[in-house]
């Protein structure tokens, strides 16, 4: 009997193992990602100045990596703390000066981190956007400002195409990456549920597009994969908005075995172990117990690390 409609993922020509690097920029989705990366050791880095929903904002970003100036008309003071409007509140400082070095900091470790990067997954989450009316600019983030403010919009997929051309150019600058594309699978109820439909579908429009005008770009359909292969309410949190921790280990399992090499399978396997290992506390709590635990984890640890050299343990 057949009780779900399987989604296949494409596998890369080339499977990723311990020495490839990533990076993940877009929605909340991207951090889903890029946390069991970095849970089973892997290089990764993630939204160096917080969650970016719409191509606009990633657009944005990427002309901060190519030496646009960082627009200071968009900070705002929120109490006596300085965030700007095209980064998440992540990122902020107590005065702009504060606020303008961190994202400068931001941005200059995104650079170099991006010379050797072979790996990037991008994450869309929405295709409205919110203009901000004083400075006519699109932003990433209203900061709780005044709505007033500004005029949300709805872009469409010629303008979309362009925004996600010009990341994919910038991206591929520093170092020829392969490129993997996804639409976030979760809903953006605020502007309605018919209306995140006609922004996921402009979404998905445009991603093919770009995909098909682009050697080094690919899709990985986490969208299809919590919509249709899952396709039910026990895959999500309680906001029945965002999928819930068993739809993330669903999604990564399936990306693992389509993307990582054998080899990489087996000490992720490993590595686990040693995540649960270093978690766990002994329930004597004396001394000599600690101390034993502490050196049963990093002997489990330097084993690991003489297999993978490339392991990030650390984090």
């Amino acid at each position: 009997m057949k009780l779900s409609t399987p989604i296949l993922v494409k596998s890369p020509d080339l499977k990723l193992n311990y020495g490839s690097q990533f990076f993940n920029i877009g929605s909340c989705f991207a951090n889903n990602l890029a946390n069991k990366l970095s849970y089973f050791g892997f290089k990764t880095q993630q939204n160096p100045v917080g969650i970016l929903f719409h191509p606009f904002a990633i657009e944005q970003f990427c002309k901060w990596l190519e030496a646009e100036a960082i627009n200071l008309d968009l900070f705002v003071e929120q109490n006596k703390v300085w965030k700007s409007l095209q980064a998440h509140s992540v990122v902020q400082g107590e005065t702009p000066e504060d606020l303008l070095f961190n994202l400068q900091k931001a941005v200059v470790e995104t650079r170099n981190y991006l010379k050797t990067t072979d790996t990037i997954f991008i994450t869309f989450g929405t295709a409205f956007v919110y203009h901000h009316l004083p400075t006519k600019k699109y932003v990433a983030n209203c900061q709780k400002q005044h709505s007033s403010l500004f005029k949300k919009e709805l872009i469409e997929i010629k303008a979309l195409v362009e925004a996600m051309q010009q990341i994919i150019k910038t991206l591929s600058k520093f170092n020829q990456a392969n490129i993997y594309i996804s639409v976030s699978p979760v809903r953006h109820i605020k502007d309605g549920l018919v209306e995140n439909n006609l922004s996921k579908a402009n979404l998905l429009a445009a991603v093919h597009h770009v995909i098909e005008n682009n050697t080094n770009v690919d899709y990985f359909p986490a969208y299809e994969i919590v919509m249709d292969e899952l396709r039910d309410y026990r895959f999500y949190n309680r906001d029945l908005l965002h999928p819930n921790e068993l739809a993330i280990d669903y999604v990564w399992e399936k990306f693992s075995i389509a993307f990582f090499e054998e080899n990489a399978l087996q000490l992720m396997h490993k590595v686990g172990k040693y995540r649960k290992l270093s978690a766990h506390r002994p329930l004597q709590e004396n001394k000599a117990t600690q101390l034993a635990h502490l050196a049963k984890i990093n002997a489990f640890k330097q084993d690991l690390l003489a297999e993978e050299p490339h392991l990030q343990l650390d984090k």
